[in-house]
């Protein structure tokens, strides 16, 4: 058989793999469009994690494509026998009340809401953004995404003065530290740490927290947290709201940039060899592919360390998982609104 023919047989097997890709991939998509199981939104939203997952570790660069249905829950906390129903922050829409006659249970519905989140979009363990190909050669900057699992207004119309003059002492990090899961044997900052990948961010869940060790089921030796100053309820509003934030960033890293490049290089040799040979053959055609080599990897490792950078400062903050440059899975409780938003998210992609 020729080499001609041999190329031509390879060029013909990477157009058809790739085309069974991507039309498994639409194949998803439609179904993802048609029909979901779950009986509630945040079941929905888990089934749409699920599967842009699955997508994901199937076809790489097409996961994007695949909708998250994840719908932002609106929690009012409010008091007394019926309670409000904040409507000066959601109007009419749909409300779950949190009835609360303590500070301590305002913690708690907020800690309620982290673990929720956290839970729902896949414990760090899904990677559910990504640069796509770009992102795989070291092209792309790297972006924050987010999704908003929950915003938690208060009603400070039926809520007891007892509570709206204590709202400073609302500390969701001591509490998710403090307290233990209902019906389990370890804390909400225990349950989300034990055998997750993904570094966990606690540095906007509130207050501070004197110094103590915590002994994880999966991790032997015990780890120190330190004070964490952040207050999360803005007194000084009307109507304090803030939000439950998932985000998540990932960094290809540089070994990773450059052995897909050698695979590209090997795809195209096996797709054209006799073209590629002649090419490399000739002393101009060798310079200047030696030149456009270099050139892209000295681009590509510049953009990498880059974006090494970029990740550590959205996630410097984890206090434990992998090193914070490749990027992490977080999530965050920041007061609602877009200043704050906007510090930790690029792309926000979740139905309001």
């Amino acid at each position: 058989m020729s080499r001609k023919k041999q190329g031509d047989i390879s060029s013909t097997t990477i157009v058809t793999v790739v085309l069974l890709l991507i039309g498994f991939g639409i194949l998803l998509l439609f179904i993802s469009r048609i029909y979901y199981s779950g009986t509630t939104e945040r079941e929905v939203c888990r089934e749409s994690v699920n599967l842009r997952g699955g997508v994901l570790a199937v076809t790489k660069g097409i996961s994007d494509y695949v909708p998250l249905e994840c719908k932002t829950q609106k929690v009012c906390v409010t008091s007394g026998l019926i309670g409000g129903n904040c409507e000066q922050d959601f109007q009419k829409e749909k409300v779950t009340k949190a009835k609360v006659d303590t500070t301590g249970k305002i913690s708690k519905a907020i800690s309620d809401e982290v673990l929720d989140c956290w839970d729902m979009m896949g414990q760090g363990r899904i990677s559910l953004f990504t640069g796509g190909w770009y992102d795989k050669f070291g092209i792309s900057g790297a972006k924050s995404s987010c999704v908003i699992c929950s915003r938690i207004a208060l009603d400070m119309k039926n809520l007891p003065d007892s509570v709206k003059t204590k709202l400073g002492d609302v500390n969701v990090y001591n509490y998710m530290a403090t307290h233990t899961i209902a019906g389990q044997k370890f804390s909400y900052l225990q349950y989300m740490a034990q055998g997750s990948p993904a570094g966990v961010s606690v540095a906007d869940v509130g207050g501070k927290l004197e110094q103590k060790d915590f002994q994880y089921p999966t991790i032997k030796n015990k780890t120190t947290f330190t004070e964490v100053p952040a207050k999360i309820i803005d007194e000084t509003k009307q109507n304090p709201e803030v939000a439950v934030v998932f985000m998540q960033i990932h960094v290809t890293d540089l070994s990773t940039v450059l052995r897909n490049d050698a695979i590209a290089a090997g795809v195209l040799f096996a797709s054209a060899p006799a073209t590629t040979v002649k090419v490399l053959s000739s002393g101009y055609g060798a310079a200047a592919a030696i030149i456009l080599g270099l050139a892209a990897i000295g681009y590509q490792t510049y953009n990498t360390f880059n974006n090494y950078e970029i990740a550590t400062g959205y996630c410097g903050d984890m206090m434990w998982g992998k090193d914070p440059s490749y990027g992490c899975s977080a999530v965050r409780v920041v007061n609602y609104n877009l200043e704050s938003l906007k510090t930790y998210c690029n792309v926000i992609e979740s139905i309001p």
